[in-house]
């Protein structure tokens, strides 16, 4: 299904937190917006920098760019 569509984008949510937290270099939750899935990033340790968020950027789009690619493949 095209990345567009609500359940593609739905699953491709589910998908990123799950990769994500088990690679255990981040630590993401899933949470509703407007009947929407979004993706939630906690910064709340006063020792989080901003390198730190970079690094779980970096990580995000990554994802999204392999996520991509296999979509266009497949």
């Amino acid at each position: 299904a095209p990345l567009h569509t609500n359940e593609a984008a739905e699953r491709l949510c589910q998908e990123l937190v799950a990769e994500i937290n088990s690679s255990g270099r981040a630590y993401l939750t899933l949470t509703r917006l407007r009947n929407r899935s979004a993706v939630r990033l906690g910064l709340g340790n006063i020792l989080t920098t901003e390198e730190h968020l970079r690094a779980v950027w970096n990580i995000i789009v990554t994802f999204m760019e392999s996520s991509d690619k296999n979509n266009q493949s497949g």
